[in-house]
């Protein structure tokens, strides 16, 4: 090994919060997940309005249900997945229920159906960044010994959020008036318009809440640090070796001419000293 080979550092230990903390972010998670589940499952509770409003059969509203999401939750969720790895998760997060609380709110707001079908599928989109960075979250949170506990915890949510949506769902329809109402910002609109709006807005307080509190990632913050000392490391590396392999240079540049000026002066003394010793039989 070179003396000057780079000794690389130990790894230091993986970097907790404070288990209080991590509870917290659990929690935000936990909550945000109930909201994509009702922002998903709220069609369930509007089939007869929807259908009498577009006129649409029941494959058609099937399919705006089903696939219109599903398909493009599933696609998104590999290049989101990946993004989570390279960027900024919460702020993915934040990024992603504010795209389908937006999308939830523009279904209340669609006077067709091919716009309640875009309104979904953007629903899909944004909820598909929310599993691999919500896992990848509580894996940087909570140490391994109580890890399992922290994602049995965080996997309710998406049980709980399915029967909530249907009954909370069904406590505000039948909170709201039989009759269409008006109400602040958009007028008068049909109950179910009305539904994706309330369903929607809560994604917004959310999100205003998560910005307005500090947030600490200290997982990130060590791995940042570890690339930078492993980036500088590697340059401190390649200088040394660039410095080596020009001193090598040099001093075989100097050798080379020395060797050649001692091969020259040979040529012109040999002769010299051959005819000097020369000595003629007797």
């Amino acid at each position: 090994m070179s003396r000057h080979s780079v000794v690389q550092p130990a790894p230091s230990p993986p970097a907790y919060p404070r288990e209080s903390y991590a509870w917290y972010v659990i929690a935000i998670l936990f909550l945000v997940t109930v909201l994509s589940q009702m922002d998903r499952q709220l069609p369930t509770l509007l089939v007869a309005p929807i259908r009498a409003e577009f006129g649409i059969s029941d494959t058609a509203f099937s399919i705006l249900q089903g696939y219109a999401f599903a398909i493009v939750y599933t696609l998104a969720g590999i290049p989101l997945g990946r993004l989570v790895d390279r960027t900024h998760r919460r702020n993915l997060i934040l990024a992603g229920l504010l795209f389908w609380s937006a999308m939830t709110v523009f279904s209340g707001l669609s006077t067709t159906y091919s716009q309640l079908f875009v309104a979904r599928m953007g629903i899909g989109i944004g909820e598909a960044v929310l599993a691999p960075a919500a896992y990848s979250i509580i894996a940087d949170y909570i140490a391994p010994a109580r890890r399992g506990r922290a994602l049995a915890v965080y996997y309710m949510s998406i049980g709980i959020g399915s029967g909530a949506s249907l009954f909370i769902g069904g406590l505000i329809l039948q909170a709201l008036p039989s009759e269409d109402f008006e109400g602040p910002l958009f007028g008068h609109m049909d109950n179910w318009r009305w539904m994706f709006i309330f369903a929607g807005v809560p994604g917004f307080l959310v999100a205003l809440d998560a910005v307005l509190r500090p947030h600490v990632d200290p997982q990130r913050e060590v791995e940042r640090e570890r690339g930078v000392d492993a980036f500088l490391l590697q340059r401190r590396d390649e200088v040394v070796q660039l410095g080596e392999q020009g001193l090598a240079d040099r001093r075989g540049i100097a050798g080379g001419s020395v060797e050649l000026r001692w091969q020259t002066r040979s040529r012109t003394a040999m002769p010299t000293m051959a005819a000097s010793q020369y000595q003629p039989g007797l």
